[in-house]
């Protein structure tokens, strides 16, 4: 029985920076550069192991299928790999940064061979379907049903076997927050990862190389299973992310050490009240110190996500948040710092009415902002940055 041939392609960083603004690619070079001695190993063409292609080899059977992983530098030099080895489907999977180069090469794969392609989206899945050789799905329930085979949940890390990376591990679906720029469908739906599922997806890391494990719930806390992680099966340390109120509320009690939690990812967003309350966050300027106390007198090195360039945003809200990650520089790792972006399903994106390419982290230009705002993001992105290359020089 003649198997398959699967290629996946993933459009590589060297081709999606060139969209990117300079001073967000330096930010983030800067961080993966200089946190590989803390065990912060990353691809420099995807930074984390894309999870879809995983998840998808997990359930096509060897015996059926030969899989191949191919990573796009060049648009040119994808579409010889595609003509010379001549696969019998492509498979992508598409976002708002990679989808017009996703689009020129399902155009050539259509119009140049008989190759089928299925690309994965959540967003405008018309715009992929050229012809009847392209297909669309927006779920890999779905893909598992194009390709006829039996959907099943699990990892298989087999195309990336020896790489350096901090795997993903899930402990909870959901999140009991309700920010408006996150696309969060499951709001208060909470669903926990049962424990033997959680060993199970540890020990599909047995290929890989690495010393930090991500916890990928979207609040960490919001499922009271957090402290299996202080069980010997788990040999690594974790970085996690969540939020104020978590912290304060639910996990204060935790031995992090013990969970072996070295870093946690805290959604700061901005340091101004009023736009923590414009976006919903059940937290304030008092709360977020107070977190920051907790953390800091556990040694746990913080991780402070923040947002620029949103409509309500004004001088007093990035310089209170300048002079407040200036304050508190010694209690963190890094800044975790992005230009918003806002994704089809957010209460924001219902206000603000943004365009498709407004969904790119990496670009201060945004449709639902001024000139003026959009310098000011950019100006004060630049401040952070300044802050982040004294942490980490």
């Amino acid at each position: 029985m003649n198997k398959l041939k699967i290629l996946f392609i993933h459009i590589g960083n060297t081709i999606i920076n060139k969209d990117n603004d300079k001073l967000v690619v330096k930010n983030n070079n800067l961080i993966y550069k200089n946190g590989r001695k803390d065990g912060y190993y990353f691809n420099k063409e995807y930074y984390e192991i894309p999870l879809w292609i995983p998840r998808v080899c997990y359930f096509l059977p060897d015996n059926e299928f030969d899989k191949s992983l191919y990573i796009a530098k060049d648009l040119n030099r994808t579409v010889t790999h595609i003509t010379n080895t001549n696969p019998d489907i492509i498979l992508f999977s598409c976002m708002s940064a990679n989808q017009q180069y996703v689009r020129d090469l399902v155009d050539f794969i259509s119009s140049k061979t008989n190759i089928d392609v299925i690309v994965g989206t959540y967003i405008r899945l018309d715009y992929y379907r050229i012809n009847n050789r392209v297909r669309v799905c927006n779920s890999l329930e779905d893909l598992a049903k194009l390709l006829v085979v039996d959907y099943k949940y699990g990892l298989d890390y087999s195309l990336f076997k020896n790489e350096w990376t901090v795997p993903r591990l899930t402990m909870s679906y959901g999140c009991e927050g309700n920010c408006t720029f996150c696309a969060n469908i499951e709001h208060n739906n909470i669903m926990q990862v049962p424990t033997k599922d959680i060993k199970e997806q540890y020990l599909t890391f047995k290929n890989l190389k690495f010393e930090l494990v991500y916890i990928d719930d979207k609040s960490w806390g919001d499922c009271n299973n957090y402290s299996i992680l202080s069980s010997s099966f788990f040999n690594s340390k974790f970085i996690v992310q969540t939020n104020v109120y978590n912290v304060l509320n639910k996990i204060y009690r935790l031995n992090y050490r013990n969970c072996k939690i070295k870093y946690i990812e805290l959604g700061i967003e901005c340091y101004d009240n009023d736009i923590l309350r414009a976006m919903n966050k059940i937290q304030d300027i008092i709360s977020i110190n107070k977190a920051i106390y907790t953390l800091y007198i556990e040694d746990v090195k913080i991780i402070p996500n923040i947002i620029l360039g949103h409509p309500l945003m004004t001088i007093r809200s990035y310089e209170q948040t300048l002079n407040w990650l200036h304050s508190n520089k010694d209690k963190f790792h890094h800044i975790n710092i992005n230009p918003l972006a806002l994704y089809e399903g957010t209460k924001d994106y219902n206000i603000y009415n943004p365009k498709k390419e407004d969904g790119n982290q990496g670009t201060f230009d945004k449709s639902f902002l001024t000139k003026d705002q959009i310098e000011l993001s950019r100006k004060y992105y630049n401040e952070y940055y300044k802050i982040n290359k004294e942490i980490l020089k």
